[in-house]
């Protein structure tokens, strides 16, 4: 695995396995193979709340969202996304949505429309600001090769045991 201050490990999805759990943060720490273990929180929002609760030893998909500061270690999300330049696919959560940013009404059903035909069950799409004007086929293309990608993902996570990257 990376070393802590590789800048290339922001952003990158992690099969880790939980070292220890923060309840009262909704929290834990995942050893993924570095210096120190992973500060992962959005726990609940990942895993839904007909999962079981995550113990100790259990393997996770995380994603390194800020590297290591100071005396803190790298922190990263339960909740992994994979973006692209006008889409986001936010796995595990089976709605869309559509930036706050793009406040035209018009345009947001516009957006909406298009994701619901465009995702899948099991992961859902965000349109981005930059998506605002964006035509259908161009963000039917992206879309598919974020869904693409993230099968890619999963399989690879499938295959491995932690620790592991399995995207950067």
């Amino acid at each position: 695995v990376h070393c802590c201050t590789n800048p290339s490990l922001l952003g990158g999805i992690i099969k880790g396995r939980v070292a220890g759990l923060a309840p009262g943060l909704g929290a834990a720490f995942v050893s993924a193979g570095l210096e120190r273990d992973l500060f992962t929180v959005n726990l609940e929002a990942a895993r839904g709340e007909d999962a079981e609760p995550l113990k100790v030893g259990d393997e996770l998909l995380v994603q390194v969202v800020r590297l290591a500061q100071g005396d803190k270690g790298h922190r990263a999300s339960a909740a992994p996304n994979i973006a692209g330049w006008w889409l986001l696919a936010v796995p595990g959560r089976g709605r869309n949505g559509v930036s706050r940013k793009i406040e035209d009404d018009a345009e947001r059903c516009r957006l909406r429309a298009l994701l619901d035909d465009l995702s899948e069950p099991d992961c859902g799409l965000v349109a981005r600001t930059a998506a605002a004007g964006k035509g259908a086929d161009l963000l039917a293309a992206e879309a598919g090769e974020l869904l693409a990608l993230w099968r890619e993902v999963e399989q690879r996570s499938g295959l491995c045991r932690a620790p592991a990257i399995v995207h950067e």
